[in-house]
């Protein structure tokens, strides 16, 4: 199969003395290159993927997302198989197939301007079970450091990836049992309309991949995965990690491997790379078109743990924000200057008619970066 070598040279000429600096068009060039990331998933009825374009050295962002691109999951035959939705931020999800570990399949993707890319054609692969996920304090670093420990019997895998997703449930410093709506009037908060349990959702951007190539057995024994650090408010209430384990090719891995080895540097996919990036898709409208990515075809392994608050006091943080409640006249002058101007909350009536109010960033747990959803595994 053919594969596509995508040149990204960083190169910075720095003159001292009378010359001035130069910076070469490499570092400049905003080359909008389409960065696919994603899994043909192989035992769910849906895959998920995310389109973007790389943007130029020094832009705000290093990434754009790509919009109104049409993504397609097609057999060896080039029959379509799956249907497309697409989401915000240029994220897409493929469903609408049974796909089986022991086919081919090539992903094709077309977009909003009409240019087309494919993959090579992609065999399946079966990944075993995860037997454990553990974890353990890490004194020196400060720190809860996971592990992951697999294996498969058969010696077929050989090469493994990991991605973590870490939701956690938090609480803000009041809780709000009232709501303002203007002039004078406050009403209590519905049950649905709740500000102070939330929770946050993080895709960790570390790659944690590892191979068993060169052991007498296919066993994957106590790996490192993720590693969270003390100082956050993960484990104010209750913390939990997704960890899902692929199965890849020898390709893949090697692929994996070069932007593991890259962004470890300081860089990400993003970046202007200093390398050379072996992936398994190309651009049919133009074949000199670079592109980056490898898209894989495997069924995924998953396992959920939990810890709770009381597993782990020491990492429990004070609430990130001096949090003083304020007595609110029951007139309009005074909520307007409290709710309207300094943006407080009311939080519960108090003896003589007025109102206990504090401020949004303690009283609205939303402020810290999460949702009041509560998430349907918890």
């Amino acid at each position: 199969m053919k594969r596509h070598i995508i040149y990204l040279v960083t190169i910075v000429a720095i003159i001292t003395g009378c010359r001035e600096n130069y910076t070469p068009p490499e570092v400049t060039t905003d080359h909008k290159i389409l960065v696919v990331e994603g899994f043909i998933d192989v035992n769910k009825d849906s895959s998920y993927f995310k389109l973007s374009r790389t943007q130029k050295l020094g832009s705000v962002s290093s990434v754009k997302p790509e919009a109104g691109a049409n993504i397609s999951i097609l057999s060896s035959n080039g029959t379509v198989l799956t249907q497309f939705k697409e989401r915000a931020n240029g994220q897409y999800v493929v469903y609408g197939a049974t796909l089986l570990p022991t086919e081919f399949y090539r992903l094709k993707i077309t977009t909003s301007g009409a240019v087309v890319y494919q993959s090579d054609l992609i065999k399946g692969k079966i990944t075993p079970a995860i037997d454990s996920v553990t974890w353990k304090i890490d004194n020196d670093k400060n720190g809860i450091q996971f592990y992951v420990n697999s294996h498969d019997a058969a010696n077929e895998t050989k090469y493994y990836k990991w991605d973590c997703e870490e939701v956690w449930e938090y609480r803000a410093y009041y809780e709000s049992q009232y709501k303002y709506l203007g002039d004078t009037i406050i009403e209590p908060r519905l049950p649905g309309e709740q500000i102070y349990r939330c929770w946050r959702t993080v895709l960790p951007t570390q790659i944690f991949i590892n191979t068993t190539e060169k052991l007498s057995s296919d066993v994957i024994s106590n790996e490192k995965i993720l590693f969270v650090g003390k100082g956050s408010n993960r484990f104010d209430q209750r913390y939990s990690i997704l960890v899902k384990q692929r199965a890849l090719t020898k390709e893949a891995f090697e692929y994996w491997q070069q932007l593991k080895q890259s962004s470890e540097l300081g860089g990400s996919v993003f970046d202007v790379q200093p390398t050379q990036l072996l992936g398994n898709l190309h651009c049919v409208t133009n074949p000199n078109e670079p592109i980056i990515g490898y898209v894989s075809a495997t069924t995924t392994a998953e396992k959920r743990i939990y810890i709770l608050n009381t597993n782990v006091p020491t990492f429990v943080q004070p609430y990130p924000a001096t949090c003083e409640f304020a007595v609110v006249a029951n007139n309009k002058d005074s909520m307007k200057v409290y709710y309207t101007n300094k943006r407080y909350i009311p939080i519960a009536p108090d003896m003589q008619g007025a109102y206990l109010a504090g401020s949004t960033q303690c009283t609205d747990c939303r402020v810290l970066g999460g949702t009041t959803i509560k998430p349907a595994f918890w």
